[in-house]
């Protein structure tokens, strides 16, 4: 198992009070400390189809060490279990796909490469095939493109892949640099960190705790880290991945898009290989979804949606938000999901 540091760890640092939310659901973490207490609040809700259900949790500990360390172990242990029941949950509700509902569409005056959409901001980042550049739209409006050949912080010398970060800020992954960059809604740079002791790290994913799953591209494996962990958690998929050109976080897979090879590959978060499918997929709310040249299919109910004269090049899908890419245009839609 190799070692990998991640400079700054306060990259994620918040205030007093910082909100996060997301596609899946929202959290809002509260510190107060007081002479001798630290008081802790978590919110956490997750939401299937229309079924809404809120969990309150709230643990008072001692600013002791191991008193700490085991008040983070409690809620640790509290999010992987109702994790757990939120799976278990979704799985027996053997939903499919209903509707696919389009919020907007924004034509292109460049070739794009991929897109993430943070819809707390409403904002798109749209990167421009073979080029160092990022295309920003607010509410589908152009608003800042950002980047560019250079080595000042605003710059990339080999701009390789965007992700919104779970605080809705932009992470931009430069490959030759071995940093990821991170930009609010407007482009304007916040900070930055370097990833060491990595060969080519070329893709990348962050799940919702801030856990960073990076492709390298020199050794062929994915590490798995956390920001504010000094050394990496694992490396997996070492002599199995080939060609990706594509790496997505899901809620419990890494999904890992081969497209030399017209394949997909899907991981345990822990790194264990689930399955290989034949084609182009992404999935949600356990739902897998294949992107044909002008249409998304959902292959176990038959269903097309996301019909186009364009072909498409990328999607991407995270729980119910769907993002699709043609040279054209990019569409930014919900799917709206059913029981069976």
């Amino acid at each position: 198992m190799r070692k990998i540091n991640l400079k700054n760890r306060n990259f994620f640092a918040c205030s007093n009070a910082h909100a996060v939310e997301h596609d899946t659901g929202c959290s809002f973490y509260k510190q107060s400390q007081s002479k001798h207490r630290v008081f802790c609040i978590a919110f956490l809700r997750r939401s299937v189809g229309t079924s809404i259900n809120p969990v309150l949790t709230m643990c008072e500990f001692s600013k002791h060490h191991k008193c700490e360390k085991f008040g983070k172990f409690l809620l640790t242990i509290l999010f992987l279990i109702v994790s757990a029941c939120s799976v278990i949950s979704e799985q027996q509700q053997k939903i499919v796909p209903a509707n696919f509902n389009i919020i907007r569409k924004i034509a292109l005056d460049f070739v794009p490469q991929k897109c993430c959409y943070s819809q707390v901001e409403r904002t798109a980042f749209i990167m421009e095939k073979n080029s160092n550049l990022i295309h920003i739209y607010q509410n589908g409006k152009k608003i800042n493109k950002i980047g560019g050949l250079g080595f000042e912080k605003q710059n990339f010398t080999n701009l390789s892949d965007i992700k919104i970060a779970p605080d809705n800020d932009l992470l931009a992954l430069d490959s030759f640099e071995k940093k990821i960059k991170k930009f609010d809604s407007e482009g304007k740079w916040i900070t930055e960190f370097e990833i060491e002791n990595t060969g080519e790290p070329v893709l990348f994913d962050i799940s919702i705790d801030e856990t960073f799953y990076i492709y390298d591209e020199n050794r062929k494996e994915i590490a798995v880290t956390k920001e504010f962990v000094k050394n990496n958690i694992f490396t997996f998929g070492k002599f199995q991945i080939d060609e990706p050109v594509q790496l997505t976080k899901s809620f419990n897979n890494i999904i890992i898009y081969d497209e030399t090879n017209d394949k997909t590959m899907y991981f345990e978060n822990l790194g264990q290989f689930l399955k290989e499918l034949e084609g182009y997929y992404q999935t949600g709310k356990f739902q897998d979804f294949k992107l044909s040249r002008f249409a998304l299919e959902h292959p176990a109910s038959g269903r097309k949606f996301a019909v186009s004269i364009h072909p498409w090049k990328f999607f991407e899908i995270k729980d119910n938000l769907c993002l699709l890419l043609s040279d054209r245009e990019m569409w930014i839609a919900e799917i709206w999901y059913e029981r069976r």
